[in-house]
């Protein structure tokens, strides 16, 4: 009596399937648990987006497929922190930065090659970056949803993930670069 020694084709294969089979019953629990919380009262969509791993995009569009309608002091409070948010953006509008600050120097530090951004992404302020990126929010939210998904997911250092989303833009064509004086309209002015 011989017996064949197990076809490990067949054995992955039928791993590969009860494998799958879990994930299926696991993402269909989730799918079960996100739409009971977004039908309590007061539910922050954003928040259970966030416990759940997916984009705020998929549990609003999970929303509407269950017929589920946001509360309306939800709605309220997101549109008071959109607007305050644009306003934020618009009284920080980039402003052209002093020549001091163009160049990286011993309290302003380069960054890192790898990240590809350009010397004039380069010279924007921390806050001029940040500002010009979440404007950018606003008139383009499914590239920003995409491209804050990227670059926080990427491993870039925190204190430059603003300038490579403006980098970004820039190269997509969706974001101008504040004008720099030159040196002789600095004088002039």
């Amino acid at each position: 009596m011989t017996t064949d020694p197990p076809d490990p084709i067949a054995a992955a294969a039928a791993r590969y399937k009860r494998d799958n089979d879990k994930a299926k019953a696991s993402r269909q629990e989730l799918t079960d648990l996100v739409v009971d919380a977004l039908r309590q009262p007061k539910a922050e969509p954003i928040d259970i987006a966030r416990r759940a791993e997916w984009t705020p995009a998929y549990v609003r569009k999970l929303a509407r497929e269950k017929g589920i309608q946001a509360d309306p002091s939800y709605k309220a409070r997101t549109e008071k922190a959109r607007a305050r948010l644009l306003a934020e953006a618009a009284s920080a509008a980039p402003q052209a930065a002093p020549a001091a600050e163009v160049a990286p120097g011993p309290d302003r530090v380069a960054p890192p090659g790898r990240l590809g951004i350009s010397p004039a992404v380069a010279a924007l302020s921390y806050g001029q970056a940040k500002a010009l990126f979440v404007r950018t929010e606003t008139s383009h939210p499914a590239w920003w949803i995409d491209r804050r998904k990227k670059i926080t997911t990427s491993g870039i250092p925190a204190d430059w993930q603003y300038h490579v989303g403006v980098q970004a833009g820039v190269d997509a064509e969706i974001i101008d670069l504040p004008q720099r004086p030159t040196g002789s309209e600095e004088n002039t002015a």
